[in-house]
């Protein structure tokens, strides 16, 4: 069996998967903003039933969207909490089997 060695490489990617993240996450919330936003602020008693109607048809019609990217988000932080976590086991490995100067 070999022996593992931090690798930087490994947690730079990490680091960019983690800014995807961000963008995924904010494209739900740039959908939810564009479907919520027509209704926003209004008092719901003065909400009409096609506003109503139409929000909830959006949310109906973008659902899918919205699964997708969550299951993506989702894998992508298991994949990523996996590394992170090998990565520092093998960060105090290394620097344990070190000899202290």
């Amino acid at each position: 069996m070999t022996e593992q060695k931090f690798n930087i490489q490994n947690v730079e990617q990490i680091n960019a998967d983690l800014d995807e993240l961000k963008e995924l996450i904010d494209t739900i919330d740039d959908l939810f903003c564009r479907i919520i936003s027509p209704i926003e602020g209004d008092a719901f008693s003065k909400l009409n039933t096609s506003d109503i109607n139409l929000c909830v048809y959006e949310l109906y019609r973008d659902k899918g969207k919205v699964l997708s990217l969550i299951d993506v988000i989702r894998a992508m932080l298991v994949k990523n909490y996996s590394n992170l976590d090998k990565e520092v086991t093998n960060y105090y490995e290394d620097k344990s089997s070190k000899p202290n100067n």
